[in-house]
């Protein structure tokens, strides 16, 4: 099934554990295009949310590992030849605990192609630990004091 408007939340990945670069476990397709199209600009449908929660510390054997996360749209599921459309700055383990808010914003404005998803590019890896959950909504979620629920404003 396509994004559309009543979609509250897309799951790209659920508590996915990332030890090298990897793709999230759930690339979702938005949707055949119509006819000549290979693009779909996600901004007419209002606001999409990127949220992105490190759901376990991460670790690594050497203590200076770091993770960048991007938002990226390809024409296949594979995700090979993608198109980036948001990308972190490489965040440093001793950032990346339990609950920390990875980030939490509007999708770019932008064509995107038929399959979305997010990567988690390792550096200085292997990580030992670390578990992401990436998803898009259609509002900003808070994360509840005392509780690992998520809870959308």
């Amino acid at each position: 099934m396509g994004l559309g408007q009543s979609d509250f939340e897309l799951l790209l990945s659920n508590e996915q554990a990332v030890t090298t670069t990897a793709l999230c476990e759930a690339p979702h397709d938005l949707g055949p295009l119509t006819a000549g199209n290979t693009t779909r600009n996600l901004g007419a449908l209002g606001d999409i949310w990127l949220m992105i929660i490190c759901r376990e510390a991460v670790t690594s054997g050497g203590g200076s590992a770091t993770v960048t996360f991007t938002l990226e749209s390809d024409s296949t599921s594979a995700m090979s030849s993608a198109t980036t459309h948001l990308t972190t700055v490489a965040i440093g383990q001793a950032t990346l605990i339990n609950n920390y808010v990875v980030i939490k914003t509007p999708v770019p404005n932008e064509d995107y192609e038929e399959w979305i998803g997010v990567r988690y590019t390792v550096g200085s890896g292997p990580l030992t630990a670390g578990k992401f959950t990436a998803f898009l909504g259609t509002q900003p979620f808070v994360l509840k004091q005392h509780s690992h629920a998520l809870d959308f404003a």
